[in-house]
């Protein structure tokens, strides 16, 4: 079966000697290779040069085709990808010889509008410092299950995957989740409160929040990206989406790679 390519990159192509090299060695091999935004063409497999932000642009591909993504390292810190740029050879020769192993990331789904939206690290409700509003303040009921978890005042909160644990919701305090775990965590961006902790909690099950009616403005995104705003008395749906996307097994050592690329 002659396979195609889809190469996803933000570095340039004309000066990234890895992404050259890659391209020869796939041609070596007889591999069909293409840019995906260059290209309306059906890939079997995505390969991504960037960093963390690449791989999050790689999603919809993903699901849209229903294809794996396998991503070598171009960004700065490139924690999601899984393979160096000394790597290009090895991994054209496991795609030409059909080697490389799979496994699931969850996603996280939100309905917003007319439209499903999916993310691979997190959901974000933020306070809009933008407008002239009476407050600057999110002001957000959480619940799961339509059980009450709490009343939180903060800057906002974040719900993220095992996958999206070690991004923003790290930063904010959160805890790190191994990429296997079936849950989800729920983490206050600043809260005002030292009671409102963060929340681990079954994947199967969904979250509501909604913007209480002294709330500030909130803007609403996914993966990095903002999707819209919402106002007082809002409310939003999350869950665990029903689609997943397939990334390598490498071999790596979760926690050792936790340590290089973000203990140092």
């Amino acid at each position: 079966m002659n396979m195609n390519v889809g190469i996803l990159s933000k570095v340039d192509r004309s000066q990234n000697s890895s992404l050259k090299d890659f391209i020869d060695r796939l041609q070596f091999n007889k591999i069909n290779c293409f840019f995906l935004d260059e290209e309306n063409r059906i890939p079997d497999i995505i390969v991504v040069f960037g960093g963390d932000g690449t791989i999050l642009l790689a999603v919809n591909y993903a699901i849209k085709f229903g294809v794996p993504i396998v991503s070598v390292n171009a960004g700065t810190v490139g924690f999601l990808t899984d393979f160096e740029p000394s790597d290009v050879i090895k991994v054209a020769d496991l795609i030409a010889e059909n080697k490389l192993k799979f496994f699931k990331r969850s996603l996280v789904s939100l309905k917003y509008g007319e439209k499903t939206y999916h993310a691979l690290n997190d959901v974000v409700i933020e306070s809009d410092r933008s407008t002239i509003s009476s407050s600057v303040v999110s002001r957000l009921s959480l619940f799961i299950e339509n059980m009450h978890v709490y009343d939180l005042s903060s800057d906002g909160v974040i719900v993220a995957t095992p996958t999206g644990s070690t991004a923003y919701s790290l930063s904010a305090g959160g805890v790190i989740l191994s990429p296997d775990i079936g849950c989800f965590i729920l983490t206050p961006i600043c809260s005002h409160s030292l009671t409102t902790r963060p929340i681990v909690y079954s994947d199967k099950k969904k979250v509501r929040i909604k913007l209480r009616n002294n709330s500030s403005d909130c803007i609403l995104s996914m993966d990095g990206r903002v999707i819209g705003r919402l106002k007082p008395n809002d409310e939003v749906e999350i869950s665990k989406s029903d689609e997943v996307i397939m990334t390598v097994v490498n071999g790596q050592n979760f926690f050792n790679k936790i340590y290089l690329k973000l203990g140092k």
